[in-house]
């Protein structure tokens, strides 16, 4: 190629011939079949096929651009190879051949193809409208039953369909007798298996099939316009049958994929009766929005409760693929939360757990209370975020509440004996502030039909301030008094073993 200015009458001028030109379309990855195709196509006719393919007709130092575009407005054939990675330069070159084709003047229009051969059941929406061909495999279709031998194979196979068309192409390829039909079948059977076995060369790196061996979904979402802000509500979901069952959801596999349901789906599977919001959900999209914005994910990470085994689980984002075309693919695994019930005498199990969860909230809320106050609610934090908080805080301590009933902790009498006589009056006092400030502060924080603004944003930020002031207080001694009395119950067990153990020949 010439390194002449596009527009002067040079090598990067469209002089017409009586050659068909074909551009060849691939990614880094599928250059074999970009070779195979170069190759086999050009042998049809030395003289009159001439293929682009640009690791062997741009020069260093040309004009790449230039020359792209100068070769697509000559093509007659677009031919697109995809296997699943697609180049960064596919829709230019698609959308650029369709233009330069519909630039042309009715009375020299010619008849221009896009052909997309390829190997994965799924096309990108650049190629819808264009024909397409899938290249099956022999091994495969041995294995499905439909195969006798190879030669059979490729008679019915897409991809000599393929070049028997282009060979019929401005009649390229003029069969004189039948021998020569016989010698042209049997060159376009070689050349399909040859550019069969180049996709099978390039797949050899593709994963056959992928099996999650951890609870979890993936969440696949399509190119949007500007900033990602939320998630499209028809978003695709994956996941294995256990992973979709913890949300009552039981979707079909469909051609051997994995499960798939909707962000709307899982969103309406998820709704309980006693609450309109899904709090999990979104603190999972706002990671998501975050993560996509090339900003840190946000903690702590919400958690639910399975509808098919009653456990508690933990959202946690894992991975984020951005592709070149503009679509997203975040991994999230679902975790299960340390286990509900303790072993052992009904009272120190009691004590414990009482322990993990009022400690528990303790280090997510009070430990650094002025620090954490200043970051989640405080005056430099925006009002959106403010409300994200406040439903975090919200659906934080209505966890603890699930928590607490599969702990056994939701018998108050039990509970407050567990704690003896002389530390009742503090467990007494927990329960009833904790309920009383509970109460107070969720009928004054946004809900899912309120929202955080410049005139509710000091009285709900007082609430907050009452409610931390006092739990505090109140979380304080009633895990001062926790620990005395486990410590209590534990050396006592402790005396007793010692003692039984000395009386033991």
């Amino acid at each position: 190629m010439s390194d002449d200015v596009p527009g002067e009458h040079t090598a990067l001028t469209v002089v017409p011939d009586d050659k068909i030109h074909v551009f060849i379309s691939y990614a880094h990855g599928d250059r074999e079949i970009a070779q195979a195709l170069y190759e086999e196509l050009t042998e049809i006719d030395r003289n009159r096929v001439q293929c682009f393919f640009d690791q062997r007709t741009i020069q260093s130092g040309a004009q790449w651009k230039a020359v792209l575009q100068m070769e697509l407005r000559r093509a007659d054939w677009l031919i697109c190879v995809y296997t699943g990675d697609q180049s960064e330069f596919c829709g230019f070159e698609v959308g650029y051949f369709a233009e330069a084709g519909d630039s042309e003047d009715a009375s020299a229009k010619r008849d221009r193809r896009v052909v997309c051969l390829h190997d994965v059941p799924e096309l990108p929406g650049i190629y819808s409208g264009y024909q397409s061909r899938f290249i099956d495999f022999p091994a495969e279709a041995q294995l499905a039953g439909q195969l006798q031998d190879d030669s059979s194979f490729y008679t019915e196979a897409p991809i000599t369909r393929f070049l028997s068309d282009f060979c019929t192409y401005r009649e390229l390829y003029r069969v004189r007798d039948i021998a020569d039909a016989r010698r042209q079948e049997n060159s376009l059977l070689a050349k399909a298996k040859r550019i069969t076995e180049a996709f099978a060369a390039a797949r050899g790196s593709d994963e056959k099939a992928q099996t999650p061996l951890q609870l979890g979904i993936e969440i696949r979402i399509p190119k949007m316009p500007g900033k990602m802000e939320s998630v499209p509500p028809t978003a695709e979901i994956s996941g294995t049958y256990e992973s979709l069952k913890l949300f009552g959801l039981q979707p079909p596999m469909v051609q051997e994929r994995l499960p798939r349901t909707t962000w709307q789906d899982m969103r309406a599977a998820s709704l309980s009766a006693q609450h309109q919001d899904v709090l999990w959900m979104d603190q999972l999209q706002a990671d998501l929005v975050r993560a996509a914005n090339g900003l840190a994910v946000s903690a702590p990470e919400a958690t639910f409760k399975s509808k098919s085994n009653e456990k508690i689980y933990r959202p946690i984002l894992a991975r984020h693929v951005e592709y070149y075309g503009g679509g997203r693919l975040f991994s999230v695994l679902f975790v299960e939360t340390l286990p509900r019930r303790f072993l052992g005498r009904k009272n120190t199990s009691m004590l414990l757990a009482g322990l993990v969860l009022a400690s528990r909230f303790r280090f997510t809320y009070l430990e650094d209370h002025d620090e954490v106050f200043a970051r989640l609610f405080g005056d430099g934090v925006s009002n959106e975020e403010l409300e994200g908080n406040c439903r975090q805080l919200k659906y934080n301590i209505e966890d603890m509440s699930h928590e607490a009933a599969d702990f056994g902790l939701m018998d108050e009498d039990t509970f407050v004996k567990a704690f003896g006589p002389e530390n009742r009056a503090k467990a007494e006092s927990f329960l009833t502030t904790w309920a009383t400030t509970q109460t107070s502060l969720f009928s004054k924080i946004p809900d899912s039909g309120t929202h955080v603004t410049d005139g509710n944003r000091a009285a709900i930020t007082a609430a907050l301030a009452q409610f931390f002031g006092s739990v505090e207080a109140e979380n304080e001694r009633f895990i001062e008094a926790a620990i005395d009395v486990f410590r209590s119950e534990v050396s006592e067990t402790f005396r007793n073993r010692q003692m039984r153990s000395l009386r033991t020949p």
